[in-house]
């Protein structure tokens, strides 16, 4: 063989297609060559099976696969000799021994040599500047739970406590002016410095390297620390910031500054930050702010341990985070472009024990204050405040963000918008507590306190899909001044949306300025598990009030549905709207309540059930401005000279025997009787009243017959009683009743139901 043929490791990069693979070197046993395959990664890659040719040719042959290795980038195929160390024959006096026997072995010592050799050129090895002998690791008794160093006569040492037993994890500097050298365990790439942090006054040493600067030590983050104390750090070229390289959760122990620093290293790599799970909950005692295009993610979801399970029950599966500060927020999407993906929020709450309850106070779990952001897959369990996503009054903000699959269980505020200007989308948005949910005094505390969303200028949002569960409000709206305007939920299209057992489902008062397009929304405010309301369920006591409702299905209302206008305005429009029961808890109540100049639309064919004990469907001042297309329906019954008079019976008498309308088939809930007669002789002085037959409230207020003279007559709106409406087979017959004889020369009387 060729001695000036020193090679024993080939490496080839597959590219999908070749299947032959070159080794050029003597090797005397298949059993010699090692194949193996390594991803970018330093993990293993799956090959093929092979064959070997050229076994025990000084030119070598080739590593031939069944098929060709896939082509995966960065990943390498390595083909290694490793000569079996054996003497191979054993020599005997006197014996002759042939020139290939003695080649043979002469191969055999030569190949070991060129694999020790190329072995010891792959470690470490002292400076040619340097002289001296072998650095000899300390004994296992002495560098036990220490990290290696070189000491400042640059021997190597064991001195060095290691903050966590974490691949990667941060050195303490505990010696002065002691260099320190960690590196993770598996050879993959090329990285690239991307950070210092400067303990001290900032100088440089024997490791000193500026941002840019590349090496290709182990896979993951080195940490070198110089001799004036810098920390370097270098993160490798690959997509994830890794949080387990900087601490190891464990639920108690706060772990904020080592994500701090890891935030900022994918910040300036621009990278992801994976909040790996640890079986426990990572601790931020302050916020971890998200810089431009930095994605916190993490394992979503959760297995799901009861309503009364502690804390470190619901933190064994998925990425969770335990936010301990009582008014910062933990998490705040800072830059433009960052997100949070994957991640459970849970707080330490007092256990109910009895008596009465409240919940410790923190900051929100996450504030967004940046454009181009994302919230998606979040869990947030025993928290007070939900969701910030607040702007500058002066700029407003908001533009292309979006939240999707989120769960908030707070207890003061689970959602909250603020100066938002610009399109945002929700989807899957669940409002609802998710701990101790069945236990009186957490209900009982989150029924009087709690706010599903707090609404402030919040311009053309979309949401699709949101449920509230039993919060004292489930949407607040609240005026706000941004961008010189004040108003709060506008120009706004919420779709899916279900109100599940608030208190209140909508509450704008005063002055409140709102333009919403709603879908499809469902509403309850009771159920048959005794969970029930007695308050206005659409409280929009505001002149400022425009809603649109695509169809609006009340299941139960606890007392009125909703209240409307506040003296000169408020509009209310629903295609479909179909309410099933209302007045269920306070007996009594009014269906539809508007103030003066309210109105209100009900569609083409409403469905109005009340309960039997309830008041009048539609009242108040505005009450003659709500309609249906069904009160285009009237019917006028002129008497022009028809009767020459009418007998004082005291009884009714038909005034009319035609029949228009049948009320319970219709949806008709509501009828009024006005007109006026022309009295012109009368026998004795008395009083007169008109009627709707079998409608027992739709009678005129008495007028005075005693005289010749024109008079008006008017029965005002007047409920169809739910008896009335499954009896009444048809409307309009129009009845006088009075208790002498009256004549009249013309009048009309008109119906009008809606």
């Amino acid at each position: 063989m060729s001695t000036e043929n020193k090679n024993w490791r080939w490496v080839y990069q597959p590219n999908g297609v070749s299947t032959s693979f070159v080794y050029d070197n003597l090797v005397l046993a298949e059993s010699d060559l090692i194949v193996r395959g390594w991803l970018s990664t330093g993990d293993a890659m799956a090959l093929p099976a092979h064959t070997v040719t050229g076994v025990g040719s000084k030119t070598g042959g080739n590593v031939v696969f069944n098929s060709p290795p896939l082509e995966v980038p960065g990943s390498i195929i390595e083909i290694v000799r490793q000569t079996e160390k054996l003497q191979g024959r054993i020599f005997k006096d006197f014996v002759q021994e042939t020139a290939s026997v003695r080649e043979a072995m002469a191969d055999r010592a030569i190949l070991g040599l060129q694999e020790s050799e190329g072995l010891q050129a792959r470690g470490l090895s002292l400076s040619p500047l340097e002289s001296g002998g072998p650095m000899v690791l300390p004994p296992p008794a002495i560098r036990a739970g220490k990290a290696l160093m070189w000491g400042l006569d640059g021997s190597l040492i064991a001195d060095l406590p290691v903050a966590t037993d974490v691949p990667g994890s941060t050195l303490t500097n505990t010696v002065p002016n002691i260099a320190a050298l960690r590196l993770n365990a598996r050879p993959v790439k090329t990285m690239t410095v991307v950070a210092r942090e400067t303990f001290g006054d900032g100088g440089g040493g024997p490791f000193a390297v500026k941002p840019g600067d590349t090496t290709t030590p182990d896979d993951g983050v080195l940490c070198v620390v110089d001799l004036l104390g810098n920390r370097w750090w270098r993160s490798w070229d690959g997509h994830t910031v890794n949080s387990l390289w900087f601490t190891s959760p464990d639920g108690i122990h706060d772990d904020f500054a080592a994500l701090f620093r890891a935030q900022a290293i994918a910040q300036i790599a621009g990278r992801t930050l994976k909040l790996t799970p640890g079986r426990a909950a990572y601790v931020l005692s302050d916020t971890l702010f998200l810089g431009n295009g930095v994605k916190l993610e993490g394992v979503g979801g959760f297995v799901f341990p009861g309503t009364t399970a502690p804390n470190a029950a619901w933190t064994t599966s998925g990425s969770w985070i335990k936010p301990t500060h009582p008014t910062n927020p933990a998490v705040q999407l800072h830059g433009h472009g960052s997100g949070i993906r994957g991640i459970n929020f849970i707080h330490d709450q007092p256990l109910p024990t009895g008596g009465p309850w409240a919940p410790t106070s923190y900051g929100y779990c996450i504030k967004q204050i940046a454009s181009h952001c994302f919230i998606e897959n979040v869990r947030i369990v025993n928290a007070s405040h939900g969701i910030d996503i607040s702007y500058n009054s002066v700029s407003g903000g908001g533009t292309n963000c979006w939240i999707r699959d989120v769960i908030v269980s707070a207890y003061e505020k689970r959602i909250n918008t603020s100066c938002v200007n610009d399109t945002m989308y929700w989807s899957d948005i669940h409002c609802r507590n998710l701990w101790h949910n069945e236990t009186t005094e957490v209900v009982t505390y989150i029924r009087a306190n709690t706010i599903g969303w707090e609404c402030g200028y919040t311009d053309n949002i979309i949401v699709d899909g949101m449920e509230f569960f039993e919060e004292a409000i489930a949407l607040r709206c609240t005026n706000e001044t941004a961008l010189g305007i004040s108003h709060s939920l506008y120009n706004a299209t919420l779709n899916n949306i279900q109100f599940n057992l608030p208190q209140k489902s909508v509450v704008a008062t005063g002055t409140t300025d709102i333009r919403v397009h709603w879908g499809t929304v469902i509403a309850q405010q009771g159920n048959a598990f005794g969970y029930t309301w007695s308050d206005t369920m659409f409280d929009l006591r505001s002149n400022n009030v425009l809603c649109r409702f695509s169809q609006l299905n009340v299941i139960d209302a606890g007392g009125k549905i909703f209240d409307l206008g506040n003296g000169s305005g408020g509009s209310v429009t629903c295609a479909v709207l179909d309410i099933e029961n209302y007045s269920t808890v306070a007996a009594g109540q009014t269906g539809i309540s508007m103030a003066a100049g309210a109105k209100f639309d009900a569609g083409v064919v409403p469905r109005f059930v009340k309960n039997g004990s309830a008041g009048l469907r539609v009242a108040g001042a505005g009450s003659d401005l709500f309609t249906t297309a069904r009160m285009q329906q009237w019917a006028v019954f002129s008497v022009f000279g028809q009767y020459a008079g009418i007998a004082g019976t005291g009884a009714y008498a038909n005034l009319s025997i035609d029949n228009f309308f049948r009320p319970g088939v219709a949806r008709v809930y509501q009828a009024r009787l006005q007109g006026n007669v022309d009295v012109t002789t009368s026998s004795a002085t008395t009083t007169a009243t008109q009627r709707l037959s079998g409608i027992s409230a739709c009678v005129t207020a008495a007028y005075s017959t005693a005289a010749a003279a024109v008079v008006n007559f008017d029965s005002g709106w007047v409920d169809i009683t739910e008896a009335e409406l499954a009896a009444l087979a048809t409307l309009g017959r129009v009845q006088h009743n009075t208790n002498a004889e009256v004549q009249f020369s013309t009048g009309d009387s008109t119906v009008l139901i809606r």
